[in-house]
């Protein structure tokens, strides 16, 4: 059986830091074709963020994408694949 690793070793990885607005990763989503991105700090993965995430969370909440962090929307709920 392969790995997560042995599965993205070639591809590229399009991932946000907690720190970037919502603007920002957004447009950078647009830009990579992709509708949700890993959230690094540093090299340890802390959430991810994606279109639900702007939806639910930015648009229906009335934030402001220029002003709003991702570590403030971001999905945080990461659980472990079962064997």
């Amino acid at each position: 059986m392969a790995t997560i690793r042995d599965l993205l070793i070639h591809r590229t990885i399009h991932y946000v830091q907690p720190d970037q607005t919502v603007i920002e990763a957004a447009g950078y989503m647009v830009e990579c074709k992709v509708g949700a991105v890993p959230v690094l700090d540093g090299t340890t993965l802390v959430g991810v963020f994606s279109e639900r995430d702007i939806m639910s969370k930015v648009v229906t909440r009335g934030r402001d994408p220029l002003t709003t962090r991702i570590r403030e929307v971001m999905s945080t709920e990461l659980r472990t694949l079962a064997p």
